[in-house]
C-alpha cells in the first residue's frame, strides 16, 4: 500500500498556531488559507509519523509533496 503524503498549512490565529489540511480545487491545484504562514508534509514511514517543513509558498510545498510521493513510490516498488 502506498503511503499517503498530506499537505498541511499552519494558521496564525488568536488562540495560537493550528495545522489544517490544504484544500484542492477541482483541477488539482492547492488553495491556501489567507492566514497560512507555513506548510508541512505529513506521512508515515515504518509506523512512525514524519512531519517535514515544506516552505512558505503553497505551490512550492505542493511540488515538494509530489517529489516526495514519487520517491516513496519508487522505494515501495523496488523492495526485494
Amino acid at each position: 500500500m502506498a503511503t499517503a503524503i498530506r499537505l498541511y498549512q499552519r494558521l496564525d490565529s488568536t488562540q495560537g498556531y493550528r495545522l489544517i489540511l490544504v484544500e484542492y480545487s477541482r483541477n488539482g491545484s492547492p488553495i491556501a488559507h489567507p492566514h497560512a504562514t507555513a506548510f508541512y508534509l505529513r506521512y508515515r514511514l515504518n509506523g512512525r509519523r514524519i512531519c517535514l517543513p515544506a516552505g512558505s509558498d503553497v505551490l512550492e510545498a505542493d511540488n515538494k509533496r509530489k517529489v516526495l510521493e514519487a520517491r516513496v513510490a519508487v522505494r515501495h516498488f523496488t523492495k526485494p
